[in-house]
C-alpha cells in the first residue's frame, strides 16, 4: 500500500467508483482535454483479474453480454443520469454489492453499477425491443383494478413479462401499466410504409386466386402487421378479405372518399 507502506494481502483491485464518476463528468465538463500520460479521452472498463472470473448467472438471471435496458431514470447527482429506456450490455458482477448489483456499460456513461432491479433485457418476444411504441389489438380489462386496455390504444414496451417471459412482453397502456400481453395482441405505432392501425387504404392492383378476387379501388382498413413477412408487409381487413397480408406499395391511404365501397 503506497499510502502506509504495509503488504498487500490480496492481489484483487476495486475500482473507486465515485473518482471514475468524478473524473468521467470532469471530462464532460472539459470537451478539449486530454489527461496527462493518456492516449485519448476514452476511460477503460475497469479490468477484471484472474479472481474475477463469473461464474453463474448474475442476479435477477443476468449473464455477461445481455443487452438490457433501464426500466427507470436513475441519477448518482445533478450531473450524471441515466433515463427510462436506456440500453446498455451487462459487463460483469457488481464489486461492491455482488448480491444485488450487476455492472452495466452504457454509451454516455460508460461502466457503471446498477440494482438489477432497474434493468431488463432489451430484446423481447415478437422481435420487439424496450421503448418501442406500440398498438394494442385486443379488449382487455382488469375487474380487480377497474382497469381496462381498448382496441387501437398507444402504450410503450416497457420490461420482460413477468408471466411467461419466454412468450410475452410487458406494455405500459395509458390506464394500465405493466400488463404482460402477446407479441400477436399489439402492433408496432408504425408500420412498414409509414401506415398506421385504423388506417384507411385502397387497393392499386387486381389480384385473383382460388380464395378472394382484389379489384383495384377496394377499400380495407389497416389491422396490424402481417404474419408473412411483418418487416415488409401490412395486414388488411377488405369488405370481402379478411386479414391480408399486402406490401405497402400495393395500396394508398384513402382521400376524399376515393375506393369502391
Amino acid at each position: 500500500d503506497p499510502r502506509s507502506g504495509n503488504l498487500v494481502v490480496e492481489r484483487r483491485l476495486v475500482p473507486n467508483w465515485d473518482i471514475r464518476r468524478a473524473v468521467e463528468r470532469f471530462l464532460r465538463e472539459n470537451p478539449g482535454y486530454i489527461p496527462h500520460g493518456w492516449p485519448d479521452r476514452s476511460i477503460p472498463s475497469p479490468q477484471r483479474d484472474e479472481f474475477g472470473a463469473v461464474e453463474g448467472p448474475l442476479p435477477g438471471g443476468f449473464k455477461v453480454g445481455d443487452v438490457v435496458a433501464t426500466v427507470l431514470d436513475q441519477s448518482w447527482d445533478a450531473s450524471i443520469c441515466l433515463p427510462k429506456y436506456e440500453a446498455g450490455k451487462v459487463t460483469g458482477p457488481s464489486l461492491l454489492h455482488a448480491d444485488t448489483m450487476v455492472r452495466c456499460e452504457f454509451l454516455e456513461l460508460g461502466d457503471v453499477e446498477v440494482l438489477h432491479t432497474m434493468i431488463t433485457r432489451r430484446n423481447l418476444p415478437g422481435a420487439y425491443q424496450v421503448g418501442n411504441r406500440v398498438i394494442s389489438l385486443i379488449d382487455h380489462s382488469c375487474p380487480r383494478t377497474h382497469r381496462s386496455v381498448k382496441k387501437g390504444d398507444a402504450g410503450i414496451v416497457a420490461a420482460e413479462a413477468t408471466v411467461d417471459r419466454g412468450q410475452r412482453l410487458k406494455v405500459d397502456f395509458p390506464n394500465m401499466e405493466g400488463l404482460d400481453i402477446f407479441p400477436d395482441q399489439i402492433c408496432p405505432a408504425e408500420l412498414p410504409g409509414r401506415f398506421r392501425y385504423g388506417d384507411t387504404v385502397v387497393s392499386v392492383i387486381d389480384h385473383e386466386n382460388q380464395e378472394y378476387h382484389l379489384k383495384v379501388g377496394d377499400v380495407g382498413t389497416v389491422i396490424g402487421r402481417a404474419r408473412v413477412d411483418p418487416h415488409f408487409r401490412i395486414k388488411v381487413d377488405f369488405t370481402n378479405i379478411k386479414a391480408l397480408d399486402v406490401f405497402p406499395s400495393q395500396v394508398r391511404a384513402q382521400s376524399n372518399g376515393q375506393g369502391n365501397q
